[in-house]
């Protein structure tokens, strides 16, 4: 009988920490409460917060899994039903994890004030692109490479959000203090079949500005800032 209790005790602490697991990425990266007045309800804020860094890899223009492009305000427009009861009522998107339960009020709270195209005031435009990783992964990889460079698309191999596998890529993709001779680099200047992204992808080349910046970053030691 003790050996019993034992072993009940012993799979109820297993059971608590599985589920305390669960909620690891939202507890260790909370979100600031959002302002969640007419004013801020716009799709350039639920863009920013949600499908750019949750739901554009999957389902953009050039891959639309499920038949659902949220790439654009008119895409979205055209297929807020479903997103509303995958991601807010069901619950059962995005496939990796639902929504941060923020994330979820945010949504829900466009999706009912009409979806809005632009909030009662002027959003404040975007922050400049700046030559450290955090800039750099967030207004130009995240924006415009992840739809290839992610899990299950053409170029899942090659990751440019993680900034390990980014700086141990067996491909030399990017060499501290060398920019010419930095993969990332070489691909994105060149002007043939192999250049990023590729010329059938849709996407278009990255502005020279982007290109600069990268450039500036590696030769300032690519660091993780």
């Amino acid at each position: 009988m003790e050996r019993l209790g034992s072993l009940a005790i012993g799979l109820l602490a297993v059971f608590g920490i599985s589920l305390s697991a669960c909620n690891f990425y939202h507890e260790k990266h909370p979100k600031p409460a959002l302002d969640l007045s007419q004013a801020n309800l716009s799709y350039a804020t639920v863009r920013a917060e949600i499908f750019s860094p949750q739901c554009i890899s999957c389902h953009n223009s050039a891959t639309a899994k499920g038949g659902v492009v949220l790439d654009s305000y008119e895409s979205v427009k055209a297929n807020l039903d479903k997103v509303n009861q995958a991601a807010v009522i069901g619950q059962t998107m995005p496939r990796s994890r639902p929504l941060a339960p923020e994330d979820r009020q945010l949504l829900s709270a466009w999706i009912s004030a009409g979806a809005p195209k632009e909030g009662s005031s002027p959003n404040p435009p975007p922050p400049p692109l700046q030559p450290t990783f955090t800039s750099i992964r967030t207004l130009v990889f995240e924006a415009k490479c992840v739809s290839c460079h992610t899990t299950g698309e053409s170029a899942e191999k090659v990751s440019l959000t993680d900034y390990s596998l980014l700086m141990n890529s067996p491909r030399d993709l990017v060499l501290p203090g060398n920019a010419d001779e930095s993969g990332l680099i070489i691909d994105l200047e060149r002007t043939d079949e192999h250049q990023m992204p590729p010329p059938d992808s849709g996407l278009g080349r990255l502005s020279t500005l982007d290109i600069a910046t990268i450039r500036e970053w590696i030769v300032n030691g690519a660091k993780n800032d």
